[in-house]
């Protein structure tokens, strides 16, 4: 990633600024976040950093990256999103929940229809828009920023327009590349969060001991 511009720099203080509180919360004993959730965040993370390895056309060997075209560039940005992506969203709403904030979920086929989000799995059918939302609307503003949803949508269902004569395939009135690399490099910030999740290690480890 090329040298950070001062607005990138302060989106990454930004996104560790609304995290910290609520981290804090749970390393001082006041909220507590079910060592479960911060558990399988961690165990998803090491099990889907092989799949993010084998989207991006890594060998296994030397980690040497493969050659790609466009297509695996459209295929990286989804895949990095409901990897790296959800993998995070997940526990800062569980975050935000173990901080006292309900997150209503509602399913088609399951009683009661309406119901309260108790653990990370219960995320799993949750659409990313609705997560987004709900992190905005609790004040946690950056992450979403960082995260361009539309432009998933976009890629999944192909909303591209081909230009016959150029050759040229556009999105939003733009070369498709330009737009997928501004996206790729935006949603590499979050990244930051990471530094601050990590200091949820020693609850995860206190729990593994006292099994």
């Amino acid at each position: 990633m090329k040298e950070m511009t001062p607005k990138e720099q302060q989106t990454i203080e930004k996104l560790k600024t609304e995290i910290r509180p609520l981290v804090q919360r749970v390393l001082d004993g006041k909220t507590v976040l079910d060592e479960i959730d911060y558990s399988i965040y961690r165990l998803r993370g090491y099990g889907q950093g092989d799949l993010l390895r084998i989207i991006m056309g890594l060998l296994p060997d030397d980690g040497s990256p493969t050659p790609h075209n466009m297509a695996t560039s459209l295929f990286n940005y989804i895949g990095f999103i409901e990897t790296v992506g959800n993998s995070i969203i997940d526990i800062i709403i569980m975050l935000v929940i173990a901080n006292g904030t309900d997150f209503h979920i509602e399913s088609e086929y399951k009683t009661p229809r309406i119901r309260h989000v108790k653990h990370i799995f219960d995320l799993d059918d949750v659409p990313l828009t609705t997560k987004l939302n709900f992190l905005r609307e609790n004040g946690i503003k950056a992450l979403p920023s960082v995260v361009d949803s539309k432009l998933r949508n976009d890629i999944a269902h192909l909303n591209f327009r081909f230009d016959p004569d150029t050759k040229e395939i556009t999105l939003r009135g733009r070369p498709i590349k330009t737009v997928v690399d501004e996206g790729f490099r935006r949603f590499m910030l979050i990244f930051a969060v990471y530094d601050e999740l990590d200091r949820l290690n020693a609850l995860s480890k206190t729990h593994l001991q006292q099994q």
